[in-house]
């Protein structure tokens, strides 16, 4: 989680010196789904386990969020078990309306 704040962060910084140079950022490719109510993610690791690397650009990650803490260390220990490559679903504990609503503020990438 804490790499992917890391990146978030370094690409913010390179958006303005893009423009400044009169290029244009290209928008990361794939999908980024949300599973908002997660539970035990199994919605997640099917999305990871059937879509990933589909068509031109598939899936470039997945957030299985859930409110109940319980759930979300059901949602780590499901990934570990069923082979999800780390990485690919983040397993997030918060409000789902809380965070959609930070992703839209952060743009259409999320």
């Amino acid at each position: 989680a804490e790499q992917r704040e890391l990146q978030a962060k370094k690409q913010r910084r390179a958006r303005p010196e893009a423009e400044a140079q009169g290029r244009e950022e290209e928008p990361p490719k794939g999908l980024v789904v949300l599973e908002a109510l997660a539970a035990t993610g199994i919605r997640a690791i099917r999305y990871a386990r059937e879509l990933t690397g589909r068509g031109a650009e598939g899936i470039a990650r997945i957030v299985a969020n859930d409110l109940d803490v319980t759930a979300v260390a059901h949602i780590q220990k499901n990934l570990e078990h069923n082979g999800v490559p780390a990485g690919l679903v983040q397993a997030r504990h918060g409000d789902a309306n809380g965070l959609m609503y930070a992703g839209r503020a952060r743009g259409p990438r999320g």
